[in-house]
């Protein structure tokens, strides 16, 4: 329950930043990430997905989303969509290894699928920092 709470925080945090200084291309990372971060939850109720097996239905929201970032890296003129994209691939290849392997403990499966998605987070934050805000910014000159 901690980690649902701290990631929500995190993923709030990260929407409401991109949200107020990004441009599109934030937005529909914003709205991507938001939107599949909560229908995973629900899924993941509905289910009754507990990590003890490998979860095609949060796989294949994961597919999804895939998708829609290298889409969004393809229309944006930013790096981040690419760099959120490939590591949304790595959680994927979380996924193929508990498919092709079988699931080492639960605990290790949710942290390799939780590792990526902060990392996700982190590329959409930084991006729109060095994409939207710290162009504004006033350049520093050192003697």
């Amino acid at each position: 329950m901690l980690y649902a709470v701290m990631y929500n925080t995190v993923l709030l945090g990260a929407c409401l930043f991109a949200g107020l200084y990004g441009r599109w291309p934030e937005r529909v990372g914003i709205a991507m990430l938001f939107v599949a971060s909560h229908v995973t939850g629900v899924v993941r109720l509905l289910v009754g997905a507990d990590f003890s097996k490998f979860e095609s239905w949060v796989s294949g929201i994961d597919i999804l989303v895939l998708v829609a970032l290298i889409v969004l890296s393809l229309r944006a003129d930013r790096f981040w969509p690419l760099w959120a994209a490939g590591f949304h691939l790595a959680g994927l290849a979380t996924h193929l290894a508990v498919y092709v392997g079988g699931v080492p403990t639960p605990m290790a499966y949710a942290h390799g699928l939780i590792f990526w998605s902060y990392a996700v987070l982190a590329a959409l934050v930084a991006g729109t920092w060095f994409e939207v805000v710290r162009p504004h910014r006033r350049p520093v000159y050192r003697a």
